[in-house]
């Protein structure tokens, strides 16, 4: 506000961006979006089927309520998962919503690894937050630690 940059357009030509920076800056000024065309599709091309899209709802409370848990520890209690299973297939849904006040890691858990098979790609909003959910309930649950292993390293992405 000091130097009078009121918004992204107004940012000086010789300010050091980084490159999504830029390319943010870059769509404001011209007014289009940004499609790398060539990176959609090196990534369209290299998915594998079935694939499964996945959704996770967590919730956090600051005293701890299961045994084993850390206070605002984000605990999985449902999820939405649709599989193409191969190109054209119709989507099939898989759901699962826990009930009760029992901890619902276990039941979570018992559902997702029926429903996601051996091979594919596992596609979620965001990966890093699905992937650290997962590491955190195969720790907890040391006999999902082999299926945690075999499907992190099934091309989650």
């Amino acid at each position: 506000m000091a130097q009078g940059i009121i918004d992204i357009s107004s940012i000086p030509q010789d300010t050091k961006l980084n490159d999504k920076q830029q390319i943010q800056k870059d769509c404001v000024i011209c007014g289009r979006p940004h499609i790398d065309l060539a990176k959609i599709k090196s990534f369209l091309k290299g998915l594998r089927y079935p694939l499964y899209l996945m959704d996770f709802e967590t919730f956090a409370t600051g005293v701890p309520i299961y045994d084993g848990t850390s206070p605002y520890q984000n605990i999985p209690f449902q999820f939405s998962l649709h599989v193409i299973t191969k190109p054209g297939a119709m989507v099939e849904h898989y759901e699962f919503l826990a009930e009760g006040k029992d901890d619902p890691r276990p039941a979570f858990l018992a559902e997702l690894k029926r429903d996601i098979g051996p091979k594919g790609n596992i596609l979620v909003y965001y990966e890093a937050f699905e992937k650290s959910r997962l590491k955190e309930l195969a720790k907890a649950f040391p006999e999902y630690q082999a299926w945690w292993r075999a499907s992190s390293g099934a091309s989650s992405t």
